[in-house]
């Protein structure tokens, strides 16, 4: 009898490890944010997930659907993989993941999900868990992320939209357009904003209620935060941009190639937000300082 404690719980392991895979899917998840690049760096572009439950881990061939101003599909700001599925499903498709540190399916809930673009990643210094080749329209246009028709999980349609601007193709049933934010702003979503299959009748899945222009803060799966740090031109990381910066730049050319490679307080010696750091920057710093003076 003494026995029977450590025999359930071991039963109840070999349930558990049997329906994760039947279990694990996708779709309980809503759009976070979306930044659409900056002036100097328009290529520089995310969106960002968050899951609301546990489990919503199994991302194979899942899209990220992009549409322009009038409803027309742009084609795909990226796409998970979809073979070999072990491969292609959260932590392993990540490359966030690759040192460890992620969370397992369990303890996926509330955890954000990051695709970007080469650019967006050097820009705020951190990896994204899927590199985005694509292009988010802007100022209006429509991302989307999932696709219900591809498996079985959910009914028909993509999993969360945002459109915003000017927008007016079909957004059923996510209302009216959000604010189109300024370039170097992201579309936050409030954070009580809810899932499609959670929550239907949320008035906050209309787009104009439940997002609005904010500051971006990429994350990532593995809970790393990106940031665009330092002030431009500002070689030296005093927090002030002046003539001494010039000369800074040029030393830092012989320190680093890339805004990444330096100090936070440093990352200004990327001037120009190019994410690259070379005689560009000291051009564009001098323009900073004489129209600073």
């Amino acid at each position: 009898m003494k026995r029977a404690p450590a025999t359930l719980a071991f039963c109840a392991i070999l349930l558990l490890s049997s329906i994760v895979p039947a279990h694990a899917t996708f779709h309980i998840m809503v759009i976070d944010q979306v930044f659409l690049g900056l002036k100097q760096a328009p290529h520089a572009q995310y969106v960002m997930l968050r899951a609301q439950a546990p489990l919503q881990t199994a991302v194979y061939g899942q899209p990220f659907s992009v549409s322009d101003a009038a409803g027309n599909s742009l084609g795909t700001f990226g796409t998970f993989c979809s073979t070999p599925q072990q491969s292609c499903v959260l932590p392993a498709v990540s490359p966030a993941c690759n040192d460890g540190g992620c969370p397992q399916p369990f303890d996926a809930n509330n955890r954000n999900i990051l695709a970007a673009t080469p650019w967006a990643e050097e820009l705020f210094c951190i990896t994204a868990d899927l590199v985005a080749t694509g292009v988010l329209p802007y100022p209006s246009g429509r991302a989307c992320f999932g696709d219900c028709d591809l498996r079985p999980d959910c009914g028909s349609g993509p999993v969360d939209c945002v459109a915003y601007g000017g927008y007016t193709g079909d957004n059923r049933p996510f209302g009216s357009p959000a604010l189109s934010p300024m370039l170097g702003e992201a579309l936050v979503a409030n954070p009580a904003r809810s899932n499609q299959f959670l929550m239907p009748n949320d008035p906050l899945l209309d787009d104009s209620l439940g997002f609005a222009p904010g500051m971006p803060t990429p994350q990532n799966f593995h809970g790393d935060i990106g940031s665009i740090d330092g002030v431009a031109g500002d070689a030296e990381g005093t927090g002030q941009v002046d003539a001494n910066d010039v000369g800074a730049e040029v030393d830092v050319l012989f320190e680093a190639d890339r805004r990444c490679g330096l100090p936070t307080a440093r990352r200004g010696a990327d001037a120009n937000l190019d994410t690259r750091v070379n005689a560009a920057d000291i051009v564009a710093t001098i323009r900073i300082v004489t129209t600073a003076s």
